[in-house]
């Protein structure tokens, strides 16, 4: 199945849901243009809005709660409850703590963001040649996982870094404080989150690399107390939607 940027829900009409059954807690963060909360109360975006209706089309009951990234990562870890997590990539360790459906999103290439008067970095490079640019300091997010490719060339590498703990819009402020020259990011959040910032667009400058760096595919990241039968209930409805 092939997934495209695009929401592949839409045409999903919603299935009775299981009155019995337990609501599947959906943690979420704002985090625009994945995760939003929207003037009506509800969550879009476009993680949130293909897992609104998938649960919907599966007939599984949920609720949204909101918490900060690394308290989700904690919930999964402490399995107190069925939940899951929305729009998260895959990768060994997390599958080791949860259950994983499969792909509900697919985004564009990965770039790096950072300020338009940066003289160290070029606006296209390889991914080794940025992270191994002297005097250059890497933003990441603490317990975060960039996709497989690139965790695995910053293990590699080694860069100089330096950790966050908020959301991007807390990176962005880091970038415009020169606290550090740049971090990773999806192409399609860095021109929403560079366009909601209240700073000029020419402030700031994408680095594209010369070499594709594509996202993993992005997962509904799931407790082991949810069931899996209804793990395959959702796979089920990913599937129908990707024909």
């Amino acid at each position: 199945m092939k997934l495209t940027p695009v929401l592949v829900f839409v045409a999903l009409l919603p299935a009775a849901h299981d009155s019995a059954a337990e609501p599947i807690v959906l943690y979420y963060n704002e985090r625009i243009p994945y995760l939003e909360t929207q003037a009506n109360g509800e969550v879009g975006g476009l993680t949130a809005t293909p897992a609104r209706l998938l649960f919907q089309r599966a007939g599984i009951a949920y609720v949204w709660k909101k918490a900060p990234a690394g308290t989700q990562v904690y919930l999964i870890r402490e399995n107190r409850e069925p939940a899951c997590l929305v729009g998260w990539y895959k990768n060994p360790e997390r599958e080791k703590l949860g259950k994983y459906t499969h792909p509900i999103y697919q985004g564009l290439k990965t770039v790096a963001l950072t300020l338009a008067g940066n003289g160290k970095l070029g606006n296209e490079m390889t991914v080794a040649d940025l992270l191994q640019k002297e005097g250059a300091v890497l933003l990441i997010k603490e317990m975060y996982s960039y996709g497989q490719t690139l965790d695995a060339l910053i293990r590699r590498y080694q860069p100089h870094t330096a950790v966050a703990t908020g959301e991007n819009i807390n990176m962005l402020h880091m970038l415009i404080y020169k606290r550090t020259d740049y971090f990773f990011i999806g192409e399609e959040e860095a021109l929403e989150l560079m366009r909601r910032s209240g700073y000029p667009l020419k402030d700031f400058k994408l680095i594209r690399f010369s070499e594709p760096l594509y996202e993993d595919p992005r997962h509904l990241w799931c407790s082991k107390q949810v069931p899996d039968s209804v793990i395959e209930k959702l796979d089920a409805a990913i599937d129908q939607a990707g024909h």
